[in-house]
Formats: C-alpha cells, structure tokens, sequence
C-alpha cells in the first residue's frame, strides 16, 4: 500500500511540475500584441537632421492607419485597415482603394524599435524589412 501512496505522489508530483511550465510562454521576447500598439516610424533625413518619419499608427481596436508623404515633410492619412498579431506574425489589411493584405514577422529590438521581417506566402504582400521606431508625431490625422 505504502508503494502504491508513494507512486500516486510522485505521478502528482511529476504532473504538477510539468504542468506549471506553460506551453504559452513568448520565446520571442513578445510580451503581447499591445507593445505594438502606438505610432511607428522609419529614420529618416528631413534636411536639418535625423527625424522618425511615421508610416503606421496601430489603434488597440484592431484598427491601422497608414501615411504617406507626398509632399515631402508632412504626413497624409493614405488609408485605414485592420491589423492583428499572432505570436509574432502580424497581418495588415487595407480595403478601402485596393484590397492589399500584408503578412510580417514582428521582431522587437526594445520598447521603442522593432523590425519588420520579411514573409513570402501567397496572398499576401510583405513589408519590406526595415527597423521602425516609435514617434509622437504632432502632425498625424
């Protein structure tokens, strides 16, 4: 009976401890889909310096907006469309002028930088690979 006790503690014991390991730990440094909630930019010259010229401001309802500049130093709202993030994979959809869906691995270097990395899969565009960084533009719509 004593072996029969001491087999069910171990089976317990065992269980316990490979149950408390969670299977959904980020092993990519992703903490959730909120650090990329905010405004991204790429470096850029503007003439007097080195400034972050914003491309993507990712709203938490699911929602992104996307700016061009077409006038050199001032953003314009080019379109908006939603975004959602799957461990590290994010898909962009912009509907409005053309249907366009972008897939990209997300790669953050800190809070404030991330990369975007390449994806080939049929259906989707990729964003070309390039570092963005966080910005608090006063000029976006």
């Amino acid at each position: 009976m004593k072996k029969i006790l001491s087999f069910v503690f171990v089976l317990t014991t065992v269980i316990t401890f490979l149950t408390s390991c969670s299977s959904d730990d980020d092993s990519n440094g992703n903490s959730s889909n909120s650090e990329i909630i905010g405004t991204w930019g790429t470096k850029w010259n503007n003439g007097s310096g080195i400034a972050v010229h914003p491309k993507f401001t990712f709203l938490s309802n699911g929602r992104v907006k996307y700016y061009v500049y077409p006038s050199g130093n001032q953003p314009e709202l080019e379109e908006i469309g939603t975004w959602n993030m799957n461990g590290d994979i994010i898909t962009m959809n912009f509907p409005e002028t053309v249907e366009i869906k972008f897939k990209n691995k997300v790669i953050f270097i800190n809070e404030t930088q991330f990369d975007f990395q390449e994806i080939q899969e049929s259906g989707y565009d990729s964003w070309n690979a390039e570092s963005y960084f966080k910005t608090n533009d006063p000029n976006l719509n």
